[in-house]
């Protein structure tokens, strides 16, 4: 039986990648987000739900985001995002965030490539990480936003500042490379 489903984007290779190796797992049930684009509703009985997408300048690529815009799931469900790439992952996280919060979804789990590399994980074990995030319920993404609500907006925009920094030293060091 299938307990979790992953939407991706099947016009990028990295996006195929990380779906060959989600399929690897048992009860997880990939599907391609282009075979979806003609529904007018998407039903999902599955608990747990993601996106699998490359960022397509700062933005979500069409096919997965008329996904967001028409499935139907459980609101109490797990749901995670994980961009492989692109330009500007985190406006198109940012983007994809809203999109789902909008139609009464919360996000549990958010992943990007800036992420495992920052963390040294290959493509393996990256997906390895998601799932075992998955089944043991954790929640990253929602605890760290409820800790930033906590925070002041002078300890907020210090800590943002900071993360700001380090990614666009990131981006830097790996364009140079």
């Amino acid at each position: 039986m299938n307990w979790c489903t992953v939407y991706y984007d099947d016009t990028k290779s990295s996006c195929r990648e990380y779906a060959k190796l989600f399929g690897q797992y048992e009860g997880i049930l990939c599907k391609p987000a282009s075979e979806y684009i003609g529904y007018p509703l998407i039903y999902e009985e599955n608990s747990a739900v993601g996106f699998v997408f490359e960022s397509d300048k700062d933005n979500v690529p069409y096919a997965v985001r008329h996904i967001i815009w028409r499935i139907i799931m459980n609101k109490k469900g797990q749901y995670f995002l994980a961009v492989t790439g692109g330009n500007r992952e985190l406006t198109a996280i940012r983007c994809a965030v809203e999109d789902l919060e909008v139609r009464g979804y919360e996000v549990s789990n958010v992943y990007s490539k800036y992420m495992f590399e920052k963390y040294h994980m290959e493509l393996g074990i990256s997906a390895g990480k998601i799932v075992s995030d998955l089944e043991n319920g954790e929640e990253q993404f929602r605890i760290y936003a409820k800790a930033a609500q906590g925070m002041s907006k002078k300890e907020l925009r210090k800590m943002l500042r900071n993360e700001l920094k380090e990614y666009k030293k990131h981006k830097k060091h790996r364009r140079t490379t």
